[in-house]
């Protein structure tokens, strides 16, 4: 369990950045197509809005999964080498 934890940890930053990618390209709401649209009409500062609001989701996605991944830790064998 603890290596699936640490999996999902990794894949939802991943996941984040695929979002947000695909909503850039194809999307009429979202956090992508507003930070979109804001570049597009030159509104620098609801860019930078955008982008806070998009770090601190990942930001938060990451200590959540970290988290949760620190409390299955007690689960991880040692791996011998």
């Amino acid at each position: 369990i603890p290596y699936l934890m640490a999996g999902l940890r990794i894949a939802s930053g991943h996941a984040l950045v695929g979002v947000v990618g695909s909503e850039f390209i194809s999307a009429h709401e979202g956090i992508g197509f507003f930070i979109s649209i804001s570049g597009t009409t030159l509104q620098t500062a609801r860019v930078f809005v955008g982008l806070m609001i998009l770090a601190g989701f990942g930001i938060f996605l990451n200590e959540a999964f970290g988290r949760l991944e620190h409390r299955f830790e007690p689960l991880r064998r040692e791996v011998h080498g």
